[in-house]
């Protein structure tokens, strides 16, 4: 956050260390983006075990110093609505100002219904404004002006703008949702996150003279929101500044809250990914010296061209399932489909089928884990260790039943690498199944976050050509070798 501040706020962050140990913190800096001169900011915590020590009074005082030293003549902060913390703050100078109100909503709950869009209102991604995000500054510098405070912000700064609020490395333009009219942004909810499972509503704006999207709203409120993690559980908080809520804001934030949703579900996934910027899948294929089938009652042969490769329809289909889950997860990555063998090792890397299609996923099951075996085609079985993973079949000699397995590991060059197979082919549809419905305190879940290697297998059934019922057998997350 320190690299991301504008030079003109000569901000500094001072640290409290007690018997060793960090205490608190506090940062401080100029005003910016106003053309009142001489105020300043100084906010900062300290831990509940190390308070009424002396620690939080010797950061104070450091702050100001600094703060001093650049014309600051007025100092501003926040303090926990409680009495020590105001008692303290009252002691030392300051004056009460405004207060700020939270409202929480969990997550995990179901969502509101969203607003209606306004007519000729659309909404996209503030990625798309990457390469130059002057509109959205706009939107910012406008919609500031109305921000409840002691100090007017009418000196917004697109320099500023561009190394501090667009450049901070927490800010998701792809959950970052914009409104755009005729062309042009007219409101955005912006959001900061950590790229795993902390999800921040940083600010919410709307231009003050948006024809159609704010017709007949007289009153304005600014929205800014944190996510805190509470136990196992998530939870947005919401802090109400003042007025009413705009249509177009209360959509904005509904669809906001719909991505974090899905940020925070596939948290695991987005972790991995997010380093780079391509991810590859590795396509199974057969090549077949001959094949047999049946026409007019017939039964005929043919030999395959060495250059032409099958790939079986229930790995097709695991392979667009996942490329759906990967788009979700991570729309700024390139999802190429490669052959094994011409492979990124630096590259995240997902090998759809087993040793039997997939030459890749053999050399790195063979590699990493050597207690695994399928024993297909010889047998309708996959085994590890102890346990039998084993297909069924009806009377009519139809599959009815099978296993799959997801693999995690990591390349020669230290990337993810993820097998994706079965006993059969629809084996490999139901483990993708099994990662696009993994939750955040799933199985599969906690295998991504660990880091370490492992595998889990599930189980389903077949009902024709789809797969149903997909079930985590058993997962295992391999001591480190």
């Amino acid at each position: 956050m320190d690299a991301n501040t504008p030079p003109g706020q000569h901000h500094r962050t001072f640290v409290a260390e007690v018997d060793g140990r960090v205490a608190g913190a506090l940062r401080c800096g100029l005003v910016t983006g106003t053309t009142t001169r001489g105020v300043g900011y100084a906010n900062g915590s300290i831990l509940p075990a190390y308070r009424r020590r002396g620690a939080f009074t010797a950061l104070l005082a450091a702050a100001e110093a600094h703060l001093a030293e650049h014309g600051v003549a007025e100092v501003h902060s926040w303090v926990d609505e409680e009495p020590g913390s105001l008692r303290f703050a009252a002691n030392r100078g300051f004056t009460a100002g405004r207060t700020a109100h939270f409202a929480g909503r969990d997550l995990s709950l179901p969502l509101p219904a969203a607003p209606a869009l306004p007519a000729g209102v659309d909404l996209r991604p503030a990625g798309e404004w990457a390469d130059n995000p002057y509109p959205i500054f706009v939107v910012e510098a406008d919609a500031v002006r109305d921000e409840p405070g002691e100090v007017e912000m009418d000196a917004a700064d697109y320099e500023e703008f561009l190394n501090g609020a667009w450049a901070r490395p927490d800010l998701d333009r792809e959950l970052t949702v914009v409104a755009v009219l005729d062309g042009e942004p007219v409101a955005f909810s912006a959001v900061q996150t950590d790229g795993v499972d902390r999800y921040w509503s940083a600010f919410s704006a709307c231009r003050r003279d948006s024809p159609g999207v704010l017709r007949g709203i007289t009153s304005r409120q600014t929205v800014r929101a944190r996510v805190v993690r509470a136990g196992d559980g998530m939870e947005i908080l919401l802090q109400v500044l003042v007025g009413f809520v705009p249509a177009v804001i209360g959509f904005l934030a509904a669809r906001s809250l719909a991505r974090a949703r899905l940020f925070l579900r596939y948290g695991f996934l987005r972790a991995l990914l997010a380093p780079y910027s391509r991810v590859q899948i590795i396509t199974p294929s057969i090549e077949v010296a001959e094949f047999a089938f049946a026409k007019d009652g017939r039964r005929l042969t043919s030999r395959g061209p060495k250059n032409v490769l099958f790939m079986p329809m229930a790995e097709a289909r695991a392979i667009a399932q996942l490329i759906d889950l990967l788009r979700k997860v991570n729309r700024k990555a390139t999802i190429e489909l490669v052959a094994a063998g011409s492979q990124d090792p630096r590259m995240p890397t997902f090998s759809i089928g087993g040793p039997s299609v997939n030459p890749y996923s053999a050399t790195v099951l063979g590699a990493a884990f050597p207690d695994f075996c399928i024993e297909y085609p010889e047998a309708a079985r996959a085994r590890w260790g102890g346990m039998t993973f084993e297909a069924q079949y009806n009377a009519a000699d139809e599959l009815i039943r099978d296993h799959g397995f997801v693999f995690v590991t990591r390349t020669s060059r230290h990337a993810p690498c993820i097998v994706v197979c079965g006993v059969f082919a629809f084996g490999s549809a139901m483990a993708v199944e099994a990662l696009a419905a993994a939750g955040r305190k799933s199985p599969l879940a906690a295998l991504f976050r660990s880091g370490e290697k492992g595998f889990v297998a599930v189980e389903g059934r077949v009902i024709g050509l789809d797969t149903v019922d997909v079930t985590v057998e058993v997962c295992r997350i391999l001591p480190a070798a």
